[in-house]
């Protein structure tokens, strides 16, 4: 799902990137298509570099958007700010442009900023717990069968099983016995 997520902001990155090269800067329509593509993949780079975590809580994805607004209008209002930036009136699609380009970069980055890091907001926001801490899942006893048949490895790179793996000493023993004959 995160694939289709991905592949999907870097095409509309590539048709607003398009839209800008051909309305905004009088550009062939290929050189807009490349740069707003490449604006996209780096945006999917910077997020592949962020350790990978499950998507589970839809209000993540909210609070990272209301973030990524408000930092896009912030952005925004900087650039204006800048003679060099700044659009008139007079060029109200470029403006639009640049100010949706902006809000949807902040907002794509802020959202995949909280996905990754959503278990250090309890620091940064402490009555707004958005995973339990300290209480590990239930324990799980492993048996020899589990062990040798190796799916177990499997299963817990998933992420189901958020509890500690008991393995007791006498099934150490077994498969030691197992390994040595």
């Amino acid at each position: 799902m995160l694939h289709v997520f991905r592949a999907i902001f870097v095409f509309l990155c590539a048709i607003f990137g398009w839209q800008i090269g051909v309305e905004v800067y009088d550009a062939e329509w290929w050189r807009g298509l490349l740069a707003g593509s490449g604006i996209g993949l780096c945006c999917i780079l910077l997020e592949l570099s962020f350790a990978r975590r499950f998507i589970s809580i839809i209000s993540v994805l909210m609070f990272g958007m209301v973030v990524g607004f408000i930092l896009s209008h912030f952005m925004i209002a900087a650039m204006d700010l800048i003679p060099a930036l700044r659009l008139d009136s007079t060029d109200a699609r470029g403006r639009l442009y640049r100010d949706f380009g902006i809000t949807f970069v902040f907002g794509f980055l802020s959202v995949l900023a909280i996905l990754h890091t959503k278990d250090d907001f309890k620091f940064v926001i402490p009555f707004i717990e958005l995973k339990k801490q300290g209480h590990a899942g239930r324990s799980l006893l492993l048996d020899t069968s589990v062990i040798i048949d190796g799916r177990i490895a499997d299963v817990v790179e998933t992420g189901i099983i958020d509890g500690p793996l008991i393995v007791p000493k006498f099934v150490l023993l077994e498969l030691q016995a197992v390994a040595d004959s």
